[in-house]
């Protein structure tokens, strides 16, 4: 999914930029290294326009299946894969990031996308979760999901934005 920035500073949506992410990119690396991970799967990456610039604690791996996200997200030579998140077999990780991924799943395709996940024998998951939730859309469109509601309260957390959103942990 193809979201321009004003500026042309991602393809990713206003979520992506610098400006917004400036919280995440501050408590991403310590978050990982309390949870001793090793392996962090990005899924899905998108173009990487802000991640890029995090001193990760550990290895990384991108994953995405927008073939226009690809190329700008490997011109640092991250390992990005064309993989889909709902279907392919993913690498092995300790944690998974989706950030800003399953709002613009089918509630369907979220399950779909979950239940692969699982199979990358990740402990952790760091998401997005809004204050509230709204109902099932067409993929590619948005809608809100409060993760509090089936996974209880995360294990860690960082403020992502407005109205009660956060990137939150989760046991996997």
């Amino acid at each position: 999914m193809i979201w321009p920035s004003e500026g042309g500073e991602t393809t990713c949506g206003p979520g992506s930029t610098m400006v917004a992410t400036q919280a995440i990119r501050d408590w991403l690396p310590g978050a990982l290294e309390r949870l001793g991970v090793q392996t962090l799967l990005d899924a899905a990456c998108g173009d990487r326009n802000w991640i890029r610039h995090v001193a990760l604690p550990c290895a990384y791996v991108g994953a995405d299946n927008e073939l226009a996200h690809l190329e700008r997200a490997r011109e640092d030579g991250a390992d990005v894969r064309a993989l889909n998140v709902c279907s392919d077999e993913l690498p092995r990780c300790d944690a998974v990031l989706a950030r800003d991924f399953f709002q613009h799943l089918t509630m369907a395709n979220e399950e779909r996308a979950l239940a692969n996940i699982k199979q990358t024998g990740a402990a952790y998951i760091i998401t997005t979760c809004h204050g509230r939730a709204s109902g099932d859309i067409e993929n590619g469109s948005f809608r809100y999901i409060d993760r509090r509601r089936a996974w209880g309260k995360p294990i860690d957390q960082c403020d992502d934005g407005k109205h009660d959103r956060i990137l939150g942990v989760w046991p996997l």
